[in-house]
């Protein structure tokens, strides 16, 4: 008598709640405030003007109370204060808009980016033949890799736990590094129109105007319209800071930094592709300006040798900032923010509908 054995998946996942530490009691500063507030006012009203003036001081107190108590979008409303205010600071001193000014040139090396991103610098790594972009404020130095991988949903139980086990000890080895200061999967819906498709068919199809000929030339009309493809990119950062020994000896400077970041590269490659995915190649200065121009003005189509293909001139040319959404050229931006995850057991692949939901240009980071 044998036992038939069926197929283990990967492990379902049950997500935590929301970490909610603070200064006390799990409350956050603005919330201890609030809290601190409302036992003063109604401490000192009571031993005053007693419970006439406490019924009267509820103007005051319940408000306070409230803030502390009731969420707003996922979080008390009192911790809105310092959100709103930073960001009508900001409005009122005009640095929600920005225009950008070709008569002044940004120094050489830096990206064309407004705002927190200004600073950031580019490096182009003649060993590795990619482009490395620099952040002197958080000292970390970043590649990124683009890479390409098969349907997850239509593996076996099987191999998708393998391929969930495997990007789990890729995440490992880079933590146990110590020097990897972050590491980022974006996946994004880029608008495809089906032009190389439609081209290969102009010039390899059989125009004999059979049946097959016209029904495979009306479904390239209507997939053309509303199309899109998915780019995934991962990009590594490196902590410069816990890896200066390392730069040190490497050489000093961005030179060495780049080349700690390239055995760093060297072995993530290794791991991805024990991973199951097909790793195509770093991108290089062009590739990444392609991408950065995109984010800002999705509507334009970069062509090599124009302004947006190239780091140095690939940021918006005016951006204005509102407070649920964001315009940058032609694009208009807003960012969903996911307060609480399934409290439920979860398949590694729960998001599936949300990546692949068609008709939305979206990057999932």
């Amino acid at each position: 008598m044998t036992a038939s054995s069926s197929p283990v998946g990967p492990a379902t996942v049950r997500f935590g709640r929301q970490s909610t530490r603070g200064v006390m009691l799990g409350f956050s500063l603005p919330r201890v405030v609030a809290l601190g507030l409302v036992v003063i006012v109604v401490v000192a009203v009571l031993a005053i003007a007693g419970e006439t003036g406490f019924v009267l001081s509820g103007l005051l107190w319940v408000p306070l109370l409230a803030s502390a108590m009731v969420s707003v979008q996922g979080r008390p409303a009192i911790e809105w204060v310092p959100v709103a205010g930073h960001y009508w600071a900001r409005k009122h001193a005009g640095q929600t808009e920005f225009r950008s000014k070709p008569s002044k040139p940004r120094p050489a090396g830096t990206l064309a980016l407004p705002g927190d991103a200004g600073a950031l610098r580019f490096y182009d790594d003649p060993v590795t033949g990619c482009v490395m972009v620099h952040d002197p404020h958080r000292q970390t130095l970043s590649a990124t890799l683009l890479v390409e991988h098969p349907a997850y949903v239509l593996l076996s139980p099987d191999e998708q736990a393998q391929r969930v086990s495997a990007w789990g000890r890729t995440l490992a080895s880079l933590a146990q590094s110590g020097t990897c200061a972050a590491l980022q999967v974006l996946e994004s819906t880029v608008p495809d129109p089906g032009v190389g498709v439609a081209g290969w068919y102009e010039h390899q199809g059989l125009h004999d105007g059979s049946w097959t000929d016209e029904a495979y030339q009306s479904l390239l009309d209507q997939t053309s319209v509303g199309s899109s493809t998915h780019r995934s990119t991962i990009t590594i950062a490196l902590d410069m800071k816990a890896a200066s020994k390392a730069i040190v000896s490497a050489g000093r400077g961005m030179r060495g930094a780049a080349a700690v970041l390239s055995a760093d590269m060297a072995a993530i490659e290794h791991s991805l592709r024990t991973s199951g995915l097909r790793v195509q190649h770093w991108l290089a200065a062009a590739e990444l300006a392609t991408i950065v121009r995109s984010a800002y003005d999705p509507m334009e189509s970069i062509v090599p040798g124009q302004p947006g293909s190239k780091l140095a001139t690939a940021g918006p040319v005016a951006i204005s900032e509102h407070w649920d959404h964001f315009r940058s050229d032609s694009g208009f931006s807003t960012v969903l923010w996911i307060s609480d995850w399934p409290r439920i057991d979860v398949p590694p692949s729960f998001l599936h509908a949300l990546v692949f939901s068609p008709g939305v240009r979206k990057s999932i980071s």
